[in-house]
């Protein structure tokens, strides 16, 4: 494996790794939203 093929391999999992994470956190925060909605209508 050379090491430019290891660079980009490592760049595009971190890349995934990330959308990965912000995507948790973008449900996370729907979840919040939703939780608050459903505890002052409740």
């Amino acid at each position: 494996m050379t090491p430019s093929a290891f660079a980009a391999g490592l760049a595009s999992y971190l890349d995934i790794m990330l959308a990965a994470r912000r995507e948790r956190q973008e449900l996370d925060r729907t979840r919040t939203v939703f939780g608050r909605v459903r505890g002052e209508t409740s």
